[in-house]
């Protein structure tokens, strides 16, 4: 037998002596020559690694019982060469599932200080790997949700610097988190942001839970934020630190702000808004008016709440309301004139209008009443006058007609010059009117008299054109029709010019210069007929 057999063979022997130390061990243990065969195993290792007798192990390469031998076999060079090693390695079980073990490894020496073999205990790990993954993946999806929160989220401890910063200060600050962490709030948020934050921080560091909403003049800019301090006690309520949630809410303050503005514009807008202006919901309720709507209703705010529109109305006025506002969620506008009874009573005219507007998917109506009683009042005041008016025309109306008559009663009179001669002076235009006038009095008075002869004297007549001449010619011919000869007086040189230029033709008739001369011929045409 060769020495190192020997020395083998001491060894194992040597071992064997302490085996019962080893076999009570409850971790698993191995040991090796300096080859790394195996020549002891306690049955914990057994156990552990699923074999069930020592033979199935002894002799064996010891990499031949992990997962990654190349890995094993460089840890048995390592302790080889230090002597010693400790770590945590994946195992191989007989069935060949893995699991994981921490190591503790040494070399065993002879009494001389020589290596003799290695020595390893284990402790299965797996539980606490299987712990430690879970935990770190938690940590992550823990991370993950943090980072995607619309808050930027830290823990400072006791001594004010930061331990975690989520990914948003990364965003916010401009720098990186391994950049943030370890540092104190004032040097990322900047001097003036942390003096403004300092009382609450010290508030949270004392126990206390602190909530605010400021604007923060950060380093990075200005921003709006809602913070909260939480602070982080242990089990005899000393703080170790706090967490801080800040979300930034500058968008949400501006639209307040724009808000805030908008709606002053609208109350003032609406305030000045002549009469009264109201809007109110598909059943009826107030959900908005001016002031001058209760200054003119005289009830309060609290009254006009519970109010409906048909309640400031009486009578027909009060339906006329009512088929107003049906309209307008009908058709969409509808307009009405109504008497507004107010608390104490009094009544007032107004005019009403209503437009239908769709506010947050739902129905309203607004509108505006306009007070129409100097309106009303001037109506009232112009239809008097206008009777009056209308009663003055027609007075008037009468006393010309009156008037006009008796003018041509004056302007054609008809003369009874001697029995069975009768004269007709013409004096002005000789229109349609008086022309028919004219052979009316002139038929009546010749019919009346009895006359043989009417003298026709045109000597007030300026001038004759066709109309004048046409309806001289037609009183002419009505006249001859009685049975009474027709002599036409008073025709100038310059209307018997008219006469021939306009091609009028008078030879059915007697004409004379003037009225003596008609006479005459009058005279000797009655002297004939006796």
């Amino acid at each position: 037998m060769s020495e190192q057999n020997v020395t083998r063979a001491e060894l194992t022997e040597e071992l064997r002596i302490k085996n019962h130390a080893f076999r009570s061990a409850m971790s698993p243990i191995a040991i090796s020559d300096l080859e790394g065969y195996l020549t002891y195993v306690n049955p914990a290792f057994l156990e552990v690694w699923g074999y069930e007798e020592e033979a199935e192990v002894l002799g064996r390469r010891a990499v031949e019982f992990w997962q990654m031998e190349e890995q094993a076999s460089q840890v048995v060079h390592a302790l080889q060469e230090s002597g010693r090693w400790s770590g945590e390695l994946s195992a191989r079980r007989k069935d060949d599932a893995p699991f994981d073990v921490q190591v503790a490894a040494s070399t065993v020496s002879d009494d001389g200080g020589q290596p003799i073999g290695m020595m390893a205990s284990f402790r299965d790990i797996t539980e606490q790997k299987a712990v430690e993954r879970e935990l770190a993946e938690s940590r992550k999806q823990l991370r993950t949700i943090i980072d995607a929160l619309p808050v930027l989220v830290s823990y400072v401890d006791k001594d004010y610097r930061y331990v975690f910063v989520s990914k948003g200060y990364e965003d916010v600050f401009e720098r990186d988190r391994s950049e943030i962490v370890g540092r104190m709030p004032r040097e990322i948020i900047g001097e003036d942001a942390f003096q403004a934050a300092k009382p609450d921080i010290d508030r949270a560091m004392a126990g206390e839970r602190v909530e605010y909403e400021r604007k923060m003049p950060y380093a990075t800019g200005a921003r709006w934020t809602r913070t909260t301090f939480v602070p982080d006690l242990d089990k005899e309520r000393h703080v170790r630190g706090m967490t801080a949630l800040v979300m930034d809410i500058t968008q949400r303050k501006k639209a307040e702000m724009d808000l805030a503005e908008e709606k002053a514009f609208s109350e003032a807008l609406i305030s000045s808004l002549p009469g009264v202006f109201y809007l109110f919901d598909s059943e009826g309720r107030f959900v908005r008016w001016n002031e001058n709507f209760e200054e003119v209703s005289g009830y309060s705010a609290e009254e006009l709440a519970e109010m409906t529109p048909t309640d400031f109305f009486q009578g027909e006025h009060q339906q006329a309301i009512a088929e107003s506002v049906e309209r307008v969620f009908r058709e969409g506008q509808a307009s009405v004139e109504a008497d507004f009874v107010s608390k104490s009573g009094e009544i007032t005219p107004y005019l009403f209008t209503g437009v239908l507007m769709e506010l947050q998917g739902a129905a309203y109506l607004g509108g505006i009443g306009i007070d129409i009683s100097d309106r009303r009042e001037a109506e009232e005041t112009l239809q008097r006058q206008r009777e009056q008016l209308e009663e003055t025309v027609a007075r008037r109306t009468r006393v010309i007609r009156q008037q006009t008559e008796e003018i041509l009663e004056l302007s054609t009179p008809i003369l009874e010059v001697v029995e069975g001669i009768v004269a007709a002076p013409l004096i002005g235009t000789l229109d349609t009117r008086r022309a028919r006038h004219f052979m009316d009095v002139l038929l009546e008075r010749v019919a009346a008299a009895g006359a043989a002869v009417a003298l026709v004297d045109i000597t007030g007549v300026p001038a004759v054109d066709t109309q004048t001449a046409q309806h001289l010619i037609q009183t002419v011919r009505a006249t001859q029709l009685l049975g009474t000869q027709v002599v036409l007086t008073g025709v100038r040189p310059s209307i018997a010019q008219s006469l021939v230029h306009l091609g009028i033709d008078l030879s059915e008739m007697i004409t004379r210069s003037s009225l003596a001369a008609g006479l005459q011929v009058a005279q000797t045409l009655v002297e004939s007929q006796r």
